[in-house]
Formats: structure tokens, sequence, C-alpha cells
């Protein structure tokens, strides 16, 4: 039987929120197949879609398009389309360009681990 991946630090209420419910629909979906996968990669592939999944509602919250984006940060759209999907890992310079096109700040907090 699969374990859950530890909880990870929220930065911010839509962090933890999205942490939440990823854990409640897509890791059920794992365990109801049977895939057994290691702890650290279903802890960095859920927070490569936490990531994304921040970085787009910043992007659809000023109601811009890939496209747009991609022209304020200088970052191509197909890389955006990939973070957005939690199928990239971006740098925080990256994190920081989206951010701050999208009139965003990142805020984090230190935590004591597991």
């Amino acid at each position: 039987m699969s374990k859950q991946p530890r909880s990870l630090t929220p930065v911010g209420d839509v962090f933890e929120e999205k942490a939440r419910q990823w854990q409640e629909t897509e890791w059920a979906e794992y365990r109801k197949v049977g895939v057994e996968l290691s702890r650290a990669f279903v802890a960095d592939f859920n927070e490569h879609r936490i990531v994304g999944s921040i970085l787009k509602e910043a992007r659809t919250s000023r109601a811009l398009t890939q496209a747009q984006l991609a022209e304020a940060t200088g970052i191509q759209q197909g890389v955006i389309s990939r973070i957005e999907q939690g199928e990239a890992n971006p740098s925080l310079r990256t994190v920081f360009k989206i951010l701050d096109a999208t009139g965003r700040t990142l805020a984090l907090a230190p935590a004591v681990a597991d």
C-alpha cells in the first residue's frame, strides 16, 4: 500500500488548498489503480502541479492569455503551458517573472521538517 507524500509547507492559502485538492482527487486515483510511486517522485510531481496551478490562476485572474504572458515576461508560450500543466520545473527567476507580470508576490515561510 502506498503512503501519501509528506505534507508540503503551505505558501499561502492557495497553495494549501491546491495541495488538499490534489491529495483528495488525484492521489486517490493513484491508490485505486495500485500504482506504486516513490515518495520522492510523488512529492516532486505534486509540487510541480501545485506551482503550475498557482501560476495559471495568477494569469487567468488578470485575464491574460498565455501568449500575452509570454510577451510580458519574455518566456516562451510553450514553456508557460508546460509550467501550468505541471510538466516543467520553473526556476525561481521564472516564477518571479510570471508573478511580477501578474501583479502577484511570493511569500516563503520556514517550517520544521517531518
